[in-house]
């Protein structure tokens, strides 16, 4: 049988669960365990009642002023972080190596390798940027 069978019993005036103090020094290592486990699990228990409660609180708002959900929510935005529009995009192409045209820059972040050597040479930024 496990502990928290022992400690845990229905409050004969509200019905409720109620459980005990729990002197854990007395316990063993596996009985902890065992007490942590169904208190983890009746935290989830709560947490689906107190979802479905909050559901029913929504749907009872919604119908009493006729909107749906997606009425309500439209515009809404899902986090509180806003999204950057250039988010994904990416960004034109600024320099070109002339040794190597394959090689191009954007001009951002740090400077390519070939960008400092030909800076080093005497080429110039106007010389490097592409039309």
């Amino acid at each position: 049988m496990r502990v928290f069978d022992y400690i845990a019993f229905a409050n004969p005036l509200t019905g409720r669960d109620f459980m005990g103090k729990v002197d854990l020094s007395k316990l063993s290592y596996t009985e902890v365990l065992d007490v942590i486990g169904d208190a983890e699990k009746r935290a989830q228990e709560l947490r689906e009642q107190a979802r479905a409660a909050v559901r029913e609180e929504i749907n009872a708002l919604l119908a009493k002023h006729g909107f749906t959900l997606d009425e309500v929510m439209a515009g809404a935005r899902s986090s509180g972080r806003r999204s950057h529009p250039s988010k994904g995009t990416s960004v034109a192409q600024k320099y070109r190596n002339p040794a190597n045209p394959k090689e191009t820059w954007t001009g951002r972040g740090k400077q390519p390798a070939w960008y400092r050597d030909a800076l080093d040479r005497g080429v110039t930024e106007d010389d490097m940027l592409i039309q």
